[in-house]
């Protein structure tokens, strides 16, 4: 169990309450969970999070490690259809992976991802290589972090665009949420 609380008296508190219906010992400071890199600066009351070690493993795993880096994850505009035939390509397990990273620690090219994964019954070699920037996105930037810090206030926005997939007139919407 993973516990992080914003004093140590609220932390000592919670820790005894569990150790009431749980028994274990406190195994101190935690540095990775699942394949989150965790660094912790009590200094600035602050928790950082990051997933480098997936991303250089799925780089890998694509044979996209010496790819050419790219500055967004999607090109601007781009028009795709649904495709019949499916070829023997890795298309689904690029997206499983890329949705792991994208709603973990990488909200950057959630977006993207989203759209692209919409085609996962009916994708073709263009709606792969367009799967395939998205990695090359996070090959130039591999180390992008979430940072959180205590008494931050929250803001939340959020935007759609009605009726924009030209193939079955569904909407696409969104939301940030911020800490600041």
């Amino acid at each position: 169990m993973l516990l992080r609380a914003p004093t140590v008296w609220w932390f000592w508190r919670a820790e005894r309450k569990l150790q009431q219906f749980f028994s274990g010992c406190p195994g101190g400071d935690t540095n990775w969970i699942l394949s989150a890199k965790i660094e912790c600066d009590r200094n600035n009351r602050s928790t950082t999070l990051s997933q480098p070690s997936h991303v250089t493993d799925m780089l890998d795993r694509f044979g996209m490690s010496n790819s050419n880096g790219v500055s967004t994850p999607m090109q601007k505009g781009i028009d795709l259809k649904r495709e019949t035939d499916l070829p023997d390509l890795p298309h689904k397990e690029l997206v499983g992976c890329l949705l792991c990273l994208s709603q973990t620690t990488r909200p950057d090219m959630a977006q993207a991802v989203a759209l692209l994964s919409r085609f996962s019954a009916c994708y073709g070699v263009q709606h792969y290589k367009q799967l395939k920037r998205v990695p090359r996105h996070l090959r130039k930037f591999p180390n992008i972090k979430i940072r959180h810090q205590s008494m931050e206030k929250l803001h939340a926005f959020t935007d759609s665009s009605h009726g924009d997939c030209k193939l079955s007139r569904r909407s696409t919407s969104g939301h940030v949420i911020m800490m600041r």
